[in-house]
């Protein structure tokens, strides 16, 4: 497998580079005048090595006459850097050939897979159920690279002062440990990105922006489970105007939790995807992705869909139209869409999580769009809001027309469950209400939390005959779990914050306990959890409950929020039933 690189140069600042196959450099850059006899280095090295003395070299070009023989200066230039990293070796330049080696494999079927991609070798191998050897394909992806077909660096590069960074993910805390691709004992190794297959300093990654041209014109209308409001017929409207302008820029769709926003972001799509443009649909939470692609294909049931997210891969390699997939999943996207729809933007793991941005943006084209979603936008995308640079559309209300439900606060000692744990007299005689029959989504801070109530929960509901569960992340079971609370089989459901957000449970009561704990329930988490209640058409009176040991900022400002939200909406005319 082709991980050591040669450098090459032709006494000229832009015809300096580093290939494994020095000759068909020569060949795809020698028809210019200027650029004289080629040289290749006679030694090798690891791809990060070679860009950083790439570098190095094309700088100091920069600085010589642009005519002579500079070999010589170079050579001490390559050596002095090479002691720099602890390699000791003597280096010279020789004359390259001019005779390339032939070409390897048909290469069409392999840029249409790397197209809008930005992969490891061994990733589109994979993708290509590749039957050749390991060292076929790098060789071929080698001579496109060689030619200018396809863009490739160093999965770790080195950057100013020696800083090296990973080019896939931008991570800058890079680790050096022994390599088994390249046997070196303290080769750069990033440690984030590690579930995507291992990026070193001798592994190369290809890319290649997708130029592929736009689907032919078509009328795409969303197929939804009912017509859209007046409200979010406003929304749409907005979201279609700013697309139809056609520049590049960001726009953000500000609606409350169950206001329909994926409904009304199909509607506002559809002229784009009319006009053949490719759209990313990215989400944080691999659930939230799982629903956003069943409604996409029920709304759209004969558009081309890729779907991403963690144990599901859906590919077509012609180039789907709209692509659902996880922030994670974008770090192999490159250049790749026109618009990128991005939900839930304040959620974990994106909020605050450089990576995922750097992913983010990558995966739009340069002249590309970016469509924010979320009921609790970041306060740098509201101040840009209201300052008037960034447009946006606000949606406070929900379908039905009934008010958001204000959730109650309730000052109660909570012990710390240590043990066999029972609910408060007060606690025990709110969630023992019945409420129309409406099961009761409860939230706790941690898992551990979770863990020690949801089984005293149980066995406290069994004495009343109703039926209670638990659930967290790494719980193998909570997709079974959620789906009997959503069916009316559980009475009780206990949960961490996995579940706050992007999922219709039906009709519910939901509970906070622990909610003082602000390093968990912030403003946006408490907006969100009561965004579960209250939700459906025919049941619009969810209950809502924040319980803690005592009121804190978060507490308030979310139930001021939600209130601030009913009486917009009163404002615009929107509810008709202002009085729950």
């Amino acid at each position: 497998m082709y991980f050591r690189y040669y450098l090459v140069y032709a006494n000229d600042p832009q015809l300096v580079g580093t290939t494994p196959i020095p000759e068909y450099f020569r060949k795809h850059h020698g028809d210019r005048e200027q650029c004289g006899d080629f040289y290749v280095g006679d030694l090798p090295f690891p791809h990060w090595l070679a860009a950083d003395l790439t570098g190095q070299i094309r700088n100091a070009l920069q600085d010589l006459p642009p005519k002579g023989d500079h070999r010589r200066t170079l050579e001490r230039l390559v050596r002095r850097r090479l002691s720099r990293w602890g390699r000791h070796a003597d280096f010279s330049w020789e004359r390259l050939g001019r005779e390339p080696r032939a070409d390897t494999g048909e290469s069409g079927a392999l840029l249409d897979a790397v197209s809008g991609r930005i992969l490891l070798a061994s990733e589109i191998g994979r993708m290509l159920k590749f039957k050749g050897s390991s060292t076929e394909l790098e060789e071929t992806l080698a001579v496109l690279a060689a030619t200018g077909r396809l863009d490739c660096f160093p999965a770790i590069e080195i950057m100013h002062f020696g800083r090296a960074i990973c080019r896939r993910c931008g991570e800058t805390h890079i680790e050096r440990e022994e390599c088994w691709f390249c046997g070196d004992p303290a080769c750069w190794v990033c440690p984030s990105c590690r579930q995507f297959g291992l990026a070193t300093g001798c592994r190369s990654l290809y890319a290649l922006a997708d130029v592929r041209p736009r689907s032919a014109p078509a009328i795409w209308k969303p197929v939804l489970p009912f017509s859209l409001t007046p409200a979010q017929q406003k929304a749409a409207a907005s979201l279609t105007s700013f697309l139809r302008d056609g520049s590049s820029g960001e726009f953000l769709l500000w609606a409350v939790c169950g206001a329909g926003k994926t409904e009304v972001i199909m509607s506002g799509l559809a002229e784009s995807l009319g006009a053949g443009a490719r759209i990313l649909i990215a989400t944080p939470r691999r659930d939230v992705a799982a629903e956003l692609s069943l409604r996409f294909t029920s709304a759209f049931p004969d558009m081309p869909t890729s779907v991403h997210f963690g144990g599901r891969h859906e590919d077509q390699t012609g180039g789907p139209m709209v692509t659902i997939a996880t922030t994670h999943q974008c770090l192999r996207f490159y250049q790749a869409f026109d618009l990128v729809v991005l939900d839930e933007v304040d959620a974990f793991p994106y909020q605050g999580n450089r990576m995922l941005y750097m992913a983010v943006e990558r995966a739009r084209k340069p002249l590309g769009s970016l469509v924010f979603l979320t009921a609790t936008p970041p306060s740098a995308l509201t101040e840009r809001a209201q300052a008037g640079t960034l447009p946006y559309e606000r949606l406070p209300v929900r379908p039905h027309g009934y008010p958001l439900p204000v959730p109650e606060l309730i000052v109660l000692g909570l012990d710390d469950a240590g043990g066999v744990w029972r609910p408060p007299d007060r606690l025990a005689q709110i969630l023992t209400t019945c409420d129309s029959g409406r099961p009761w989504l409860i939230f706790a801070p941690t898992v551990d939390l979770v863990r020690r109530l949801g089984g005293s929960f149980a066995a406290w509901a069994l004495a009343r005959q109703c039926r209670a569960a638990y659930i967290y992340a790494a719980d193998p079971e909570r997709d079974a779990k959620r789906k009997a609370f959503a069916e009316g089989r559980l009475e009780y459901l206990v949960t961490t914050t996995i579940l706050e957000r992007g999922l219709t449970l039906g009709a519910i009561n939901v509970c906070v306990l622990y909610a003082d704990r602000e390093e968990i329930f912030d403003t946006a988490s408490l907006i969100q959890i009561a965004g579960r209640a209250g939700r459906r058409v025919t049941d619009p009176r969810g209950r809502v409950v924040f319980v803690g040991q005592c009121l804190t900022r978060a507490m308030r400002m979310s139930r001021a929020e939600i209130i601030s939200a009913n009486e917009e909406a009163v404002r615009n005319g929107f509810i008709k039933n202002p009085v729950m």
